[in-house]
């Protein structure tokens, strides 16, 4: 037994066009490899396996038991304390590794300046081994990433245009949001004589049952005879630690988090599997938790985020039962590994909905949870033009996504840590703002400040910084040393940075269009423009030098007096 689960069904159902697809089954992952020889196992803390068509994978997870405690189990609270900050673990490595797998090099940063590969005069000048792009996907498909070691988080999901070739069975129940431009219109969903309309079918789950093993000893997740709270535990707030369990579908179910994420498509009688009302919430475009909200978001306090960015991302409503906990309990996210939070960061900022996201987390109080620095900024910096430069920034980011171009988590943290920066500059003297050392020390400290709460790598952290030292360079070039910025690795990232600046009157307009127009012209008529950026057109045309070294005059020996 096996379905297609999770977001791809939800998609489906709305006319967005999925990018990558879940299976869920009751057959155990070993089986599985030996079904598919283009078969991986994947993740220690709890196995799935990986199918690989070419350059596409396709997730398969067993069956797992329900995750939630039975009524009357769950952990007494005393209050809302959060254990003490752990330190970064190899499992928590592991999820900011996979949260990066998928990046490759980018050619450019982000802006309104285009900058393809080979296209740029300058050759790629963004492609150093520290620089990354990040790939729009939501490869957890509605499944909460309870396994910080599981490297399944981040696996490529399946392109745009093999995703376009295959069939597509549902019709769309509401309208695809706005930002999916490119998403298949409703009338073209499920059209097709050869694909039958789906039939959904509400079924009535129990939290687990057992089942004996079969009599030839092939057992699957369906054929264990276990305690599904054998191997769960919890700290004190509630949240799951450990979660390993197999179980069958009608336990599965319960360990969702969102009921619209919570549909099981079968392909054997193209039917839709409903155990919580998520046809019915998608059609009402509402988010619901699936069971004791509070219970839940305890279990595990990133479902907070997760409803945020779904909410940004498909333009629904979080229901007002699911959202009332989120003020009281968001400072459970203390108790959450850093790499966990770095990885949803990015897909809450780099998959095309990163304003939606911003204006949402702000809405929901969960900015202050995740970055505190940032939110303490724009609480007292209300409608500055940091703000303004931040929202277009992320519009920029948006924008690139939607065009499928490179995006990286370099220049998200640069706009992101800009307004802390700021201050910390704007704490010393004004005649220092400018100083290569202060700034250099401003991102130093807003970035350890970050860290305390989600894992920010060196390789991206160092990125920023070299961004924001190259920006005196870029405001005030010096003759032909300042072509020598053109070399740097940095330098895209840097002049990106410096047009959104100059947008909102921080940095001067004509040397952005300086900058802009040296990109564009030949070595020779660069060193013409830096000449005459200083005055030096004169001596470069072979005009009389005036001067020169000044002759010391030699003095005479001295007489005694």
């Amino acid at each position: 037994m096996a379905f297609l689960v999770g977001g791809c069904v939800r998609d489906l159902l709305i006319g967005i066009e999925p990018k990558d697809f879940d299976v869920a089954t009751d057959a155990l992952p070993e089986q599985v490899r030996k079904l598919f020889r283009n078969c991986r196992l994947v993740g220690r803390r709890f196995r799935l396996a990986h199918v690989f068509f070419g350059r596409e994978i396709i997730e398969v997870a067993t069956f797992r038991a329900a995750t939630a405690p039975s009524p009357g189990e769950e952990p007494l609270v005393e209050g809302d304390a959060v254990a003490g900050e752990e330190s970064l673990s190899d499992a928590d490595a592991a999820v900011a590794e996979a949260a990066l797998r998928d990046i490759d090099a980018a050619p450019g940063e982000l802006g309104d300046t285009d900058s393809e590969a080979g296209d740029d005069p300058l050759g790629d000048a963004d492609s150093d081994a520290g620089e990354d792009s990040l790939d729009e996907g939501d490869s957890d498909a509605g499944e909460d990433s309870l396994d910080e070691g599981d490297s399944a988080a981040s696996d490529d999901p399946l392109t745009d245009d093999d995703a376009a070739e295959a069939d597509e069975p549902f019709a769309a129940v509401g309208a695809a949001p706005a930002h999916d431009d490119d998403d298949d219109d409703d009338d073209e969903l499920g059209d097709d004589a050869g694909n039958p309309q789906p039939v959904v079918v509400s079924r009535h789950a129990q939290r687990y049952e057992q089942r004996s093993a079969a009599a030839n000893g092939d057992e699957s997740a369906a054929d264990l005879d276990v305690d599904p709270n054998a191997e769960r535990m919890f700290d004190e707030t509630g949240r799951i630690l450990r979660d390993n369990v197999y179980g069958t579908i009608d336990a599965d179910v319960w360990r969702r988090d969102l009921t619209a994420n919570a549909l099981y498509y079968n392909i054997a009688d193209f039917s839709i599997w409903d155990y919580v009302g998520g046809f019915e919430d998608i059609a009402a475009r509402k988010l619901k938790l699936i069971g004791d909200p509070e219970t839940r978001f305890r279990e595990d306090p990133v479902r907070m985020l997760r409803a945020a960015r779904f909410e940004a991302k498909l333009g629904f409503e979080i229901d007002s039962t699911t959202s009332e906990p989120i003020a009281r309990l968001k400072a459970l996210m203390r108790g959450v590994p850093p790499a966990r939070l770095f990885d949803e960061t990015l897909k809450l900022f780099l998959t095309g909905h990163g304003r939606k996201s911003f204006e949402v987390l702000r809405k929901r109080g969960l900015l202050s949870a995740l970055l505190p620095t940032v939110d303490d900024y724009f609480n007292r910096h209300p409608g500055s033009l940091v703000e303004q430069l931040v929202m277009r920034g992320l519009e920029n980011t948006d924008a690139r996504v939607m065009a499928d171009r490179p995006v990286t988590p370099t220049f998200l943290f640069a706009l992101l840590l800009y307004g802390p920066i700021a201050k910390i500059i704007e704490s010393t003297a004004p005649e220092r703002w400018h100083e290569l050392s202060t700034i250099l020390d401003a991102c130093d400290r807003a970035a350890r400040q970050v860290q305390t709460h989600i894992t920010l790598p060196k390789r991206f952290s160092l990125g920023m910084r070299e961004m924001f030292a190259l920006q005196p360079r870029l405001e005030h070039p010096r003759g032909r040393r300042a072509l020598r910025v053109l070399e740097h690795p940095r330098f895209r990232a840097a002049y990106d940075l410096l047009l959104l600046r100059a947008e909102f009157g921080m940095a001067p307009t004509e040397i952005t269009e300086w900058w802009t127009k040296v990109q564009e012209v030949s070595s020779e008529e660069r060193a013409r423009m830096a000449d005459a950026l200083t005055g030096q057109a004169l001596r470069s045309e072979g005009a009389p030098r005036r001067g020169g070294r000044r002759r010391r005059r030699r003095r005479g020996p001295s007489t005694p007096g």
